[in-house]
């Protein structure tokens, strides 16, 4: 196991010494911005590569510490760090500890006494090959994942947006007070937030999503099998888009809401009133979905 842990001076003045940094990769550093941003912040960028087998395991953190990650090579992970704050010389104390295990690769950002301080904040944009699993906890921060492939990911922050662009594997993606939006997922997907909505379309999987005081508007066209979605929020409405050939039964609980149903063939057997009810597609009883929502309307659409 080795482990490398630096400050972004000392990275700038290895590499322009020996153009590597030594047990962990390449780095290209530049020296802090002599003129700060027109919001007043130093910012400093720095770019570390290394080869990285297909199939290993990538862990990232940090509090305020943004996360991108897209699959753009076959053999290299390269990882482009920029930070942030008022003070230009604690960029030269903000740490990016990097750690090589025997499954893969382990990045964390190390903030001067722990937390950083008003306006500071790290920004970490990734591009790795395929993975076996990606693993990302920060706190506060922005987490973005487009066009990879691997075969489980799990998301984790607070306060602020989980996007998610043509995912091919499992996903586990929570946050608080803040979105969720999910587009072209392949795999089984399960989400959690409060206080805020949920977005997601499905291309294959069973799906599982969670909030409260917002809506859920949900894409699954492609149930068969024994995959099911679950969809669950409070003071909010949920739609659902499923095939219109889907076979199978529908159940759905609510108050003060009602729920509607259109573009379905072979309805077998409906009831819908103002607290929920049923939809039957054809003979099959297999519940395909299950939505429970309070004072929000339930709507479902085969299309």
């Amino acid at each position: 196991m080795r482990r490398v842990r630096l400050g972004v001076a000392a990275l700038a003045l290895m590499v322009a010494a020996v153009g590597v940094l030594p047990a962990a990769g390449a780095w290209a550093a530049a020296a802090p911005d002599d003129d700060p941003t027109r919001f007043g912040l130093f910012r400093h960028k720095s770019e570390f590569s290394r080869q990285l087998k297909a199939g290993a395991q990538l862990y990232v953190s940090g509090v305020r510490t943004e996360v991108s990650v897209s699959q753009r090579s076959r053999s290299t992970i390269r990882i482009q760090a920029t930070l942030y704050s008022f003070n230009r010389d604690r960029l030269g104390q903000i740490r990016l500890e990097t750690e090589e295990t025997a499954d893969g690769w382990r990045v964390a950002v190390r903030w001067p006494g722990g937390e950083p301080r008003r306006g500071e904040r790290a920004e970490l944009d990734i591009i790795t090959p395929p993975l076996e699993l990606l693993d990302v906890d920060v706190q506060n921060a922005e987490i973005s994942i487009e066009k990879l492939r691997t075969d489980e990911v799990r998301l984790r922050t607070s306060n602020e947006e989980i996007s998610v662009d043509e995912l091919i594997g499992r996903l586990d993606a929570r946050t608080s007070n803040a979105e969720i939006e999910v587009d072209d997922q392949q795999g089984d997907a399960r989400l959690k937030t409060s206080n805020a909505r949920i977005e997601v379309a499905m291309q294959s999987g069973g799906l599982s999503a969670s909030t409260s005081n917002a809506s859920i508007d949900a894409e699954a066209r492609f149930l068969d099998g024994d995959e099911s979605v679950e969809l669950d929020t409070s003071n909010g409405s949920v739609e659902l888009s499923v095939s219109k050939n889907l076979r199978g039964r529908i159940e759905a609980e609510t108050s003060n809401g009602g729920m509607s149903a259109t573009g379905f063939t072979a309805v077998n057997g409906t009831s819908m009133g103002p607290e929920g009810g049923f939809l039957q597609i054809g003979e099959d009883r297999t519940v395909r979905a299950k939505i429970s929502t309070s004072n929000g309307r339930v709507v479902l659409r085969g299309e």
